[in-house]
């Protein structure tokens, strides 16, 4: 198999698996070790692959979600053995639109993968938030694309309990502080809270 042939089965095994009505067939740490796996594959991918499977996954996309369907690989273990055919494809299946749609990691990350942010990831999960993307500047939390505003004011408001001496600022502000902003988009129905300066 070339490169780009197994990076894209990989990605067609992610976004059918994340389509079951059951749920991802394989545990969190899986998740997260098949998603560093499709990081690495994409990192080696040329610019020309890499806009090759973006081009998929954004037309992919952009396919209705009753009329989406991927075909299914028996070679992706005993979980797709009794599957049918064709997996319906669902919108909660896509990463984010400036990761090209490929799926964000399932639960909190690995202890350890993010040492600066450990204790401040752990926090967010016992308050109920899906840290999806980290970037140099921050990172960004996955919520219902139509709880945008009370999620990012929820947030908001536990920080103010549980932390009273931290300091708000608003966003684009760079003198120091935390900057929080909830990101809403509706043409792709992608929701998420971008952080930056949270780390505790």
């Amino acid at each position: 198999m070339q490169q780009l042939d197994v990076h894209h089965d990989l990605a067609v095994e992610l976004l059918v698996g994340r389509s079951l009505p059951t749920g991802i067939p394989w545990t969190l740490d899986e998740d997260h070790l098949l998603i560093a796996r499709e990081q690495v594959l994409w990192d080696k991918l040329s610019p020309e692959e890499q806009r090759t499977e973006q081009e998929f996954l954004s037309s992919l996309w952009r396919v209705p979600e009753d009329q989406r369907f991927l075909p299914v690989n028996r070679a992706w273990g005993p979980w797709a053995l009794d599957l049918p055919e064709k997996v319906r494809v669902t919108n909660d299946a896509f990463g984010l639109t400036k990761n090209a749609y490929r799926p964000n990691p399932k639960g909190r990350p690995p202890a350890g993968a993010f040492p600066e942010y450990d204790q401040t990831f752990e926090w967010l999960w016992q308050k109920g938030f899906q840290v999806v993307d980290v970037s140099n500047y921050g990172f960004s939390l996955a919520i219902p694309f139509q709880r945008v505003v009370q999620e990012t004011e929820r947030l908001r408001a536990l920080l103010g309990k549980d932390f009273p001496d931290l300091r708000l600022q608003p966003f684009g502000h760079f003198d120091g502080g935390i900057q929080i902003r909830g990101c809403y988009d509706p043409i792709r129905r992608e929701s998420t809270i971008e952080v930056v300066g949270l780390r505790f």
